[in-house]
């Protein structure tokens, strides 16, 4: 091979640009504090830093919707410590005015401070912040509550449905609230949102043939009105017939010993697809629908295949439900109520009401204690979250960091192996070819 002084040249020009190409390498680690910034880098250190890194930003955003869920419970908080504090402002005056001797002045002054308490309670239940209205569930952008001005009847305006934020990988939390649930102490929402398409037809108690109220898991065999007739007994069939005229065979077959859970389970089965449903409660069976339609739903009874029994001596589902929804105390219908008992000054009604007022207080405290849990439990979320991040982040760091030390050391090195190279590149160009060899 001929060695020529291109090729002498060529070699060292090759070292000494590796070497400065190493040591731009090295200073830009030092100078950016990452050793990994790019796949060619090291495609399988990238690739598990971009991984640590969606894990990192995961954990953020869990943390963000905390703070805005925190937020958001907090003014909730505080609109229903208002309401507690006007509530038992409200229970003095009636108190007041049940206690004390007046004359009809004092009763209008203490009719004019309860309806300014009402509205003052009207505005928390208005409460905002930046997800929208507090107490008027998702997705409403008007008032929840409104005052009529002629009847002076409070009307809630918002929706059923909650806004609800993801805090964790398994875990949402509501953070606006149906204001139905603040307002009145037994709200069921399922029903009130349909009263008028809701019915019950039920039995009246079941007794086994010992004349004891039945329980769920009592032997079907074993009811009064079954053992009476259990010679010559046949399936079961439930007569109903449906909102569109129709009556479909609703068929029970009956074991020896199936109980009483076991005969609502076998009918719901048939009832589920036809948006009716058979409960057992307290000793007597149900029957619900909540899509009626305008032809209603009768139901019949209880007959077996020979029409001997449950028709005469059973005679199920005599009595049918209103429709009517037991909302228990309603916040607003008390105050208006106390105000009209002020107005013709019914002390002994104002009387009865302060007991209501004590219930309505007991029911917002403990909304009042059910956010303050949420908000223990949020708390407890963001330490967790925040710990996720450091032990992620110290991760990343073990893959992508630059180690100063090492890096520093390296460098250090390369400098002095670059600076030698160039040294002995200068003495062998002084030289001739012979002198070299």
């Amino acid at each position: 091979m001929r060695i020529t002084q291109q090729t002498i040249f060529d070699g060292f020009m090759k070292h000494i640009n590796e070497n400065r190409a190493e040591m731009h390498d090295l200073q830009q680690d030092i100078a950016s504090g990452k050793k990994i910034t790019k796949a060619s880098d090291d495609p399988l250190k990238f690739k598990k830093a971009r991984l640590l890194e969606n894990q990192i930003r995961e954990q953020e955003v869990y943390q963000d919707r905390i703070g805005a869920a925190k937020n958001t419970l907090d003014l909730a908080e505080q609109s229903l410590q208002e309401i507690v504090n006007g509530l038992i402002e409200i229970k003095s005056n009636v108190t007041r005015a049940v206690n004390g001797t007046h004359d009809s002045a004092s009763f209008t002054a203490i009719k004019q401070e309860l309806e300014s308490l009402k509205e003052e309670l009207v505005s928390s239940l208005n409460a905002k912040d930046i997800n929208g209205y507090i107490f008027g569930g998702a997705g409403s952008d008007s008032l929840p509550f409104s005052i009529d001005a002629d009847t002076g009847s409070v009307t809630f305006n918002g929706s059923n449905d909650a806004l609800s934020l993801k805090v964790d990988s398994n875990l949402s939390i509501d953070v606006t609230q149906d204001g139905n649930f603040v307002r009145t102490t037994n709200y069921d929402d399922d029903l009130a949102s349909n009263p008028s398409s809701y019915r019950s037809y039920l039995t009246p108690t079941l007794l086994d043939d010992q004349g004891n109220t039945v329980t769920g898991d009592t032997a079907f065999t074993s009811l009064e009105a079954v053992d009476n007739y259990l010679e010559g007994f046949d399936n079961l069939e439930l007569d109903i017939t449906l909102p569109d005229g129709s009556s479909p065979p609703i068929m029970y077959n009956y074991r020896t010993n199936d109980t009483v859970n076991d005969m609502i389970s076998a009918f719901n089965t048939q009832l589920d697809p036809l948006d009716v449903t058979m409960t057992f409660e307290n000793g007597a069976v149900f029957v619900k629908s909540k899509s009626m339609g305008s032809n209603g739903l009768n139901v019949n009874g209880f007959t077996d295949n020979g029409n001997n029994v449950f028709t005469t001596n059973f005679p199920a589902f005599t009595q049918q439900a209103s429709g009517e929804v037991d909302q228990g105390i309603d916040l607003f219908d008390s105050i208006d109520e106390a105000i009209a008992n002020l107005e013709s000054q019914n002390i002994g009604a104002l009387s009865g009401q302060i007991d209501q007022f004590d219930e309505l207080i007991s029911h917002v405290t403990t909304h009042i204690t059910e956010i303050g849990l949420t908000n223990n439990r949020l708390n407890f979320l963001e330490e967790k979250h925040e710990n996720s991040k450091i032990l992620l982040n110290a991760e990343l760091s073990g893959w992508v960091d630059t180690d100063y030390a090492e890096t520093v050391s390296k460098l250090q090195r390369t400098e002095i192996a670059f600076q030698s190279a160039m040294t002995i590149h200068t003495k062998m160009f002084n030289q001739s070819l012979i002198e070299y060899l």
